[in-house]
């Protein structure tokens, strides 16, 4: 089964637990999302949490609300018009330390989310957004703390293999293996539900959305693209099997993962 980095469980306390802020003195949040219905619900629940939070749709008017409202943390979308994501972030590192969240959805591409961490984005958490982890990471930026990269979205374990979302690494058998972004979200998909059979609709819903009309063959084309990649054998998989008549299985082997061969 994978495990969770860092993660806090729902029973700890402390630290790894959420606890609502003063509220005399709530945090002020910009959200930047193109999905102005979603963000707006997603406003009203931390509204609820004495968090103030305003919604704008694209990378300009971010910039004015910025600005004008001079927020304790910016939640963004990698890919916003008008104004790009690694440009924004960019513009505002030069001004001001503003916390920046990029939040990475399905259909997002590597390169503008790569170039806005790079640009000195704080975190990266998964889009659509879980509210608990966002109050974690909203927490510790008001205690005046450093967000560490695994509580956005925590380093998840399976088979050997280690994937961090917050800055789109993953690792095998300590080797660094670089990924494009889909086949990122594909192994993410597959680590979730690692030694369990998940059907092919089941993945293309999950890492291309449900109402991708693509290539039918392009599952197939990344699952052999990520197998090549982790050294896993094409004609007998030991790491990524298939199921005929299903779909696929993330196999935990028995005696660890010194079986596989990543390849660079």
């Amino acid at each position: 089964m994978p495990t969770h980095a860092g993660h806090p469980t729902t029973g700890d306390r402390g630290a790894g637990q959420y606890t609502d802020p003063d509220p005399v003195a709530p945090l002020t949040l910009l959200i930047a999302d193109t999905d102005d219905e979603q963000a707006c619900r997603l406003a009203a629940k931390l509204r609820e949490h004495h968090i103030h939070a305003e919604v704008c749709t694209d990378g300009a008017e971010a910039l004015l609300q910025v600005g004008t409202l001079q927020p304790d943390v910016l939640l963004m979308r990698a890919h916003l018009p008008l104004i790009g994501g690694a440009t924004l972030v960019h513009v505002l590192r030069r001004h001001r330390d503003l916390p920046i969240i990029i939040g990475l959805g399905v259909g997002d591409e590597t390169a503008e989310v790569t170039k806005a961490l790079a640009a000195g984005a704080t975190a990266c958490v998964a889009h659509p957004y879980q509210l608990h982890q966002l109050l974690l990471i909203l927490q510790v930026i008001r205690s005046g703390a450093a967000v560490p990269p695994d509580l956005g979205d925590p380093i998840l374990e399976a088979a050997g293999i280690q994937l961090n979302t917050a800055n789109l690494e993953v690792r095998y058998q300590g080797r660094r293996i670089p990924m494009p972004l889909q086949e990122f979200k594909l192994l993410r998909f597959l680590m979730l539900n690692a030694d369990k059979v998940v059907t092919r609709q089941q993945i293309r819903d999950a890492v291309w959305g449900p109402n991708y009309r693509g290539e039918t063959n392009t599952l197939t084309v990344h699952i052999r693209r990520l197998r090549t990649r982790l050294g896993d054998d094409q004609d007998r998989p030991r790491l990524i099997q298939t199921v005929r008549g299903l779909g696929y299985r993330l196999v935990v082997p028995d005696n660890g993962p010194g079986q596989f061969a990543p390849q660079s």
